[in-house]
């Protein structure tokens, strides 16, 4: 299949913050921690898959979903407790085998 994962060494978020939307909002889907990546998907419309430690973000709050009530836009995988960040991986690789149908 034509997966293409992107990795823009030479973008500076923190100098050029519209030079990065530009870049996402031609992707499909973004699969990232949370960060200032996660809110430019968000404020372009496009689709992201956001790891997170509800324990230490309290922006998504926990409505009991995986789906965050401030953006239709947020699929969360949060990490349940102390548990490493394995079981997280893991359910991100299966949600992204369904999506691509392999």
């Amino acid at each position: 299949n034509n997966i293409v994962i992107y990795d823009w060494e030479d973008n500076n978020a923190l100098s050029n913050l519209d030079y990065q939307a530009a870049l996402i909002s031609e992707l499909d889907l973004v699969i990232s921690v949370d960060n200032t990546t996660v809110l430019s998907a968000i404020g372009v419309g496009t689709e992201v898959w956001d790891l997170i430690n509800p324990a230490f973000n309290l922006l998504w709050m926990d409505n009991g979903s995986d789906r965050s009530p401030l953006s239709k836009h947020v699929k969360l995988f949060k990490k349940k407790n102390e548990s490493d960040w394995n079981i997280v991986l893991s359910s991100v690789e299966e949600h992204l085998k369904r999506r691509l149908g392999t």
